[in-house]
C-alpha cells in the first residue's frame, strides 16, 4: 500500500507539473488537463505493474487498463472544465480544478482497476 501512496504521489506531481507548465506557456487549458493526465497515468500504470504488482500484465489486463484510463482521462478533463465555471473568480483556479478532477478520476480509476484490471489475488506484492 505504501508504494501505491509513493506511486500515486509521483504520478499526481507529474500530471499537476506538466498541466501547470503547459498552460503558463500558453497552451488550452483542455488540451493541457489531457496530455497532463495522460503523462501522469502512463507513469503510475508502469510503476505499478513493476513496483507494487507483478510486472507480468496479460494482453486482456492491457486492454481494460487503457479502457480504464480513457474512461478516466475523459472524467479529468470533464470535471477540470466543468470545475473551473464556479471556481473562475478564485485566486487558485487552476490548482483547485485539478484537485477536484484528479480525485474524481483517481476515484474512479482505482474502483475500476482494482474490481476490473487488477483482478488476480496474486498480482500485489
Amino acid at each position: 500500500m505504501v508504494l501505491l501512496c509513493i506511486v500515486g504521489v509521483i504520478g499526481a506531481a507529474i500530471d499537476f507539473g506538466t498541466m501547470h507548465f503547459l498552460e503558463t506557456s500558453g497552451a488550452n487549458a483542455l488540451i493541457s488537463r489531457a496530455i497532463s493526465y495522460i503523462l501522469g497515468s502512463l507513469f503510475a500504470y508502469y510503476a505499478n505493474s513493476v513496483v507494487t504488482f507483478s510486472g507480468n500484465r496479460s494482453t486482456t489486463e492491457k486492454l481494460r487498463a487503457f479502457i480504464v484510463y480513457t474512461a478516466c482521462l475523459n472524467m479529468a478533463v470533464l470535471v477540470n472544465k466543468l470545475a473551473r465555471i464556479p471556481l473562475a473568480d478564485f485566486e487558485h483556479t487552476v490548482f483547485l480544478s485539478w484537485v477536484i478532477s484528479q480525485a474524481t478520476a483517481a476515484t474512479l480509476n482505482f474502483i475500476l482497476q482494482s474490481k476490473w484490471v487488477f483482478t488476480s489475488e496474486n498480482t500485489s506484492r
